[in-house]
């Protein structure tokens, strides 16, 4: 990677300021990019967030201009294999999985990240289209990235959703609280998995639990459901959306 910035700087200091300025605005433009996905995906407090997002779109758009300005002092030099510009985008499209698969958790069958992975490869396409100087092509597909999650997210908001809830208690009783509780307020427990640890207070009970819920309750309305319950410690609420 250091030879090809090396040989970046000597192809921009070939072809002038132009190129150097070209550059610059093409990361910029897809560090933006990536910035504006990464917000959305942070608003809903997932596990890639601005910075991830950032990273993503501005790597692919580093490899992208070293993949096309990179290699051009040799080209066509005798004795040197001539460059193949599409060999590092492939690479990018396929390395991309190892930072998605990162995202994706699965448990007793509820799969949550998915969203968030696909965002990643889309923040990478992005990257690579604005680092080739497609600029149009990389600013449209942000707008409709943006666009499509948020409208695809209304559209969804009557529909039910899985969420998967972890909490604790000392008091057995109050896990057939909350779900009767839940049951009340719309939601359905699919799985309830119970363990007990012994601490000094005498036993404490874990609980993890799937819902089924309705979209029109928010994370932040569940949070409230189980404030209600003062022996109840709230730890992570998880959903597919």
């Amino acid at each position: 990677m250091l030879a090809s910035l090396a040989k970046l700087d000597t192809t921009v200091a070939l072809l002038g300021t132009s190129a150097a300025v070209e550059i610059a605005v093409r990361l910029l433009v897809a560090s933006a990019c990536g910035m504006l996905i990464g917000f959305e995906r942070e608003m809903r407090a997932k596990e890639a967030g601005v910075r991830t997002h950032f990273l993503v779109s501005f790597g692919s758009a580093l490899f992208m201009i070293i993949s096309t300005y990179g290699f051009l002092a040799t080209a066509g030099v005798p004795g040197i294999r001539g460059a193949d510009q599409a060999r590092i985008a492939a690479q990018i499209v396929s390395g991309i999985g190892f930072i998605g698969a990162g995202t994706i958790m699965v448990n007793r069958g509820n799969i949550t990240g998915l969203t968030t992975a696909a965002g990643l490869w889309v923040a990478a396409g992005i990257g690579m289209a604005v680092g080739s100087g497609l600029y149009f092509l990389g600013l449209l597909a942000t707008v409709m990235v943006l666009a499509g999650l948020e409208i695809l997210r209304i559209f969804f908001h009557k529909t039910r959703l899985t969420s998967f809830v972890a909490f604790r208690t000392t008091h057995r009783r109050a896990i057939a609280a909350v779900e009767e509780g839940l049951k009340k307020s719309g939601c359905h427990a699919v799985c309830t998995d119970v363990t007990v640890e012994k601490t000094d207070g005498g036993d404490e009970f874990r609980v993890k639990m799937t819902l089924q819920r309705y979209a029109s309750m928010s994370d932040a309305a569940l949070v409230s459901f189980f404030r209600k319950f003062p022996n109840v410690t709230l730890d992570k609420i998880d959903s597919n959306n």
